[in-house]
């Protein structure tokens, strides 16, 4: 069976907003939930959710969904200390086919699209190790 694990990007402090931006909200629900919506909807097998800044409120938020939740403490350290932190996370089960990165401020990208991306991985040929 083809693994897919989704990692929503969702540590950082979003400096440039009085709010954190995974809380921006979207009709009846806020951005990281649309996320996380998103990645139940997609054909990924595990979804991973990393905080940072403001975590415990965030926890709060996601608490319902069945994703898991990693804690990026060195959050300032930007979107490729929360990718390490998450491989970190995922290095007890190396057997994914591929890991899509999903990160908090693309709300709007749907489960169709990251079902593309999947599609795409299938299809390229075995020995291919390109990103897509």
């Amino acid at each position: 069976m083809q693994e897919f694990a989704t990692i929503v990007l969702a540590a950082g402090s979003s400096s440039r907003l009085p709010f954190h931006k995974a809380c921006l909200q979207l009709g009846q629900t806020i951005a990281i939930k649309r996320v996380i919506e998103t990645t139940l909807k997609s054909r990924s097998t595990r979804s991973l959710v990393v905080l940072g800044s403001r975590a415990d409120s965030l926890i709060a938020e996601i608490k319902d969904f069945p994703v898991e939740t990693i804690i990026n403490r060195d959050y300032a350290s930007g979107r490729t200390g929360s990718l390490k932190c998450a491989l970190r996370h995922l290095s007890d089960n190396l057997e994914f086919t591929a890991v899509l990165i999903f990160p908090v401020d693309c709300p709007f990208v749907s489960h169709q699209v990251l079902d593309s991306l999947i599609d795409c991985l299938l299809l390229r040929p075995a020995s291919s190790t390109e990103s897509v």
